[in-house]
């Protein structure tokens, strides 16, 4: 998805669909529609809570354009958060309606550097969560619409904090991306192997360091209470090691993810109502993973090691 930050009357944007963000207050002033967009709101009990949405009318707007309305709670607690959810429910309303291209026009809170720099990261970063769908598997036509291929964001006045934010919200959003799908694969597919092959590629883009054990590295070093838990299973353990050393850090992190691509339990088998979601026992090990994806791409003063012990628990004859 592209996003631009423009400025400008976002009633006459040259989009197929409209998010307006407004309070508890029911404030409409400045939008297109006021009167008439309270009137709806009243109509439609609307309260303009964090998550609250509606589309106004069908159609709105010069060019016309599916408008719609998203609350964002109370003024006085207004934070990036809420900017970030609000974004998030609109890329998935607009999926709704198979819209490619929109834009939202969202107070962006206190008018200072910091404060247009934290909302754009957080108007990126939702609108990016939200309009992503995991579709490898589907078949049916209706289930591959990629949702939004471009996104406006209206702002009263543009300066470089916002473009540096939307920026590091885009980084962010992709890290998170990247670690749900590690996590949603399912365990046929996400193997241990499959998982030190996704390193390589993390470690390639972000010039990171990395080391991989297999089998018989581990067992040289006497990991036997690890090599246990894999050895039921025909998919070897891999014992993934990345590293990120930058010049003139000052301080050193350390990151450990739980790594189990699919645990089915060991003497007592998990019930067959949980054994589904056991796929994603390696959750921790995917946002380990994730992190270090945004580590490469930020290349921020701190060094880091991130561990994860792959493996698969399974029954079997050598369990």
């Amino acid at each position: 998805m592209r996003w631009t930050f423009v400025t400008g009357s976002p009633a006459t944007a040259k989009t197929e669909g409209l998010a307006v963000g407004v309070h508890d207050d029911l404030d409409f002033a400045g939008l297109p529609g006021a009167k008439a967009l309270k009137a709806e709101a009243e109509r439609l009990r609307f309260k303009a809570g964090a998550g609250e949405s509606f589309f106004a009318f069908n159609l709105a707007g010069k060019p016309a354009k599916h408008l719609l309305v998203v609350g964002l709670g109370s003024r006085k607690a207004f934070a990036p958060g809420f900017l970030r959810a609000a974004a998030a429910l609109a890329a998935r309303r607009f999926r709704e309606r198979f819209l490619q291209h929109a834009a939202l026009a969202f107070p962006l809170g206190e008018d200072t550097a910091p404060a247009r720099w934290a909302a754009a990261q957080a108007l990126v970063e939702g609108a990016t969560l939200g309009n992503a769908r995991f579709t490898r598997f589907k078949t049916e036509e209706s289930s591959k619409f990629e949702g939004l291929v471009s996104l406006q964001i209206f702002v009263p006045v543009k300066d470089g904090s916002l473009d540096e934010g939307g920026k590091l919200g885009q980084i962010m959003a992709e890290a998170t991306l990247f670690a749900r799908t590690l996590v949603t694969e399912p365990a046929n597919t996400l193997t241990p192997e499959r998982m030190a092959e996704e390193a390589k590629r993390v470690a390639k883009e972000g010039g990171l360091s990395i080391k991989i054990l297999g089998l018989k590295e581990c067992a040289k070093l006497g990991m036997g209470a690890y090599l246990a838990v894999a050895q039921g299973s025909k998919n070897e353990p891999r014992f993934i090691h990345l590293s990120y050393r930058p010049k003139g850090a000052k301080f050193h992190l350390g990151l450990v993810g739980k790594g189990l691509t699919f645990d089915s339990g060991g003497i007592s088998i998990k019930p067959s109502d949980g054994m589904g979601a056991m796929k994603s026992d390696m959750s921790g090990s995917a946002a380990v993973l994730g992190a270090m994806k945004a580590i490469g791409a930020l290349k921020p003063k701190v060094a880091v090691d991130a561990v994860m012990a792959m493996a698969e628990n399974m029954p079997g004859g050598g369990a």
